[in-house]
Formats: C-alpha cells, sequence, structure tokens
C-alpha cells in the first residue's frame, strides 16, 4: 500500500509542475507585452520631425515583351532546351482563344482519346453514367484557358490582360514556352 500511497502522491506533483510551467510562459509573455506596449509611451507632445518621402528609382520597368523575353530565356535555361528564334507571341481576346481551343476539339483523334477516357473512367465509377466528358472538357478548357501553344502554327497565344505583366501570366507563359522549346527541340 505505501508503494500505492507513493505513486499517487508522484501524480499530483506532476500536474503542479506543468501548471508552474504554464505560468511561468504566462508571465513570461505579460512581460514581453508590457515591454512592448511601453516603448510606445503615448506621449504626444514631442513632435517628431519629417523625413523626406523615399527616393524610388529612375529605372523604368521593362516592357512586357523585355519581361516575356527573360521569362522564356530563364525556361530555356531551367529545361536545358535551346531556343535561338524569338518567340512568336499573339496577344488575342478570349473570344479568339476559347475558339481556337474548340477547334482542337473538333479532331477526330482528340476526340477519340476523349471518348476512350470517358469509358475508363465510367468502367472505374470515377464519374457518374450521364456525364459526357467531351462537354465537360470543352467548358473547363472555356473557362478556364489562359494561353496555348498551337503546334500547328508555332504560334503561343496569350490572353491579352494589358500592358502589365500579371504573375498568372507569368505562369501560364512558362509553361506555354515549355511546350514551344519541346515544338522546336523535338518536332512535335
Amino acid at each position: 500500500m505505501p508503494a500505492r500511497d507513493k505513486r499517487d502522491q508522484t501524480n499530483m506533483i506532476r500536474p503542479n509542475r506543468h501548471r508552474n510551467s504554464w505560468l511561468g510562459i504566462l508571465v513570461l509573455m505579460a512581460s514581453l507585452l508590457c515591454f512592448t506596449c511601453s516603448s510606445d509611451s503615448g506621449d504626444t507632445t514631442t513632435q517628431s520631425t519629417p523625413t523626406s518621402p523615399p527616393v524610388l528609382s529612375e529605372t523604368p520597368l521593362p516592357s512586357k515583351d523585355e519581361r516575356l523575353a527573360s521569362i522564356g530565356d530563364a525556361v530555356s535555361k531551367i529545361r536545358e532546351l535551346p531556343f535561338v528564334d524569338k518567340a512568336d507571341v499573339m496577344f488575342v481576346d478570349a473570344g479568339l482563344l476559347a475558339e481556337t481551343r474548340a477547334k482542337g476539339l473538333e479532331n477526330a483523334e482528340v476526340r477519340a482519346d476523349i471518348v476512350d477516357s470517358e469509358r475508363l473512367l465510367k468502367l472505374l465509377g470515377l464519374i457518374p453514367l450521364s456525364s459526357n466528358l467531351l462537354e465537360i472538357e470543352a467548358r473547363l478548357l472555356e473557362l478556364s484557358t489562359s494561353g496555348m501553344y498551337d503546334y500547328e502554327l508555332g504560334v503561343l497565344q496569350m490572353l491579352d490582360e494589358g500592358d502589365e505583366v500579371s504573375v498568372k501570366q507569368e505562369v501560364v507563359y512558362s509553361h506555354e514556352y515549355t511546350h514551344l522549346l519541346q515544338d522546336a527541340n523535338f518536332d512535335l
């Protein structure tokens, strides 16, 4: 029995030890909070001297073409695929881009691949039996396409979003530029 009492006493000590650790952490956090708040005394009687605004660099931002060329160079180095010609890039509106994508879905080989994929996905139970994968693919392309590389024309088409290059455009351009490099190096 005394051994059991000793275990009970040990178990009673442990929670207190944890409580003391948490209490110490709480006191430390409260001290830090008080210290940071006290550094801003709130005394508004002293006036600070105005500082001059930061001087912005006079270096002009690169043009859209220069920015895209630099992205193309970076992709070429990363992929280790050289490209010596200037990329043929067309900035188009959403309608023309969607029209180009729709033409791609008219290709008999592409349609056959989509039909085969639809059958497989239905057999595996991954899509409902009532699904039409061709319609889903067309709708998805219509909503999400921001750029594409046309292998037949050798032209990279990008959705025109103005004079600036957005982060989204950088990502899309680098992806599509990879297709351009593959086509140039492997004659796809």
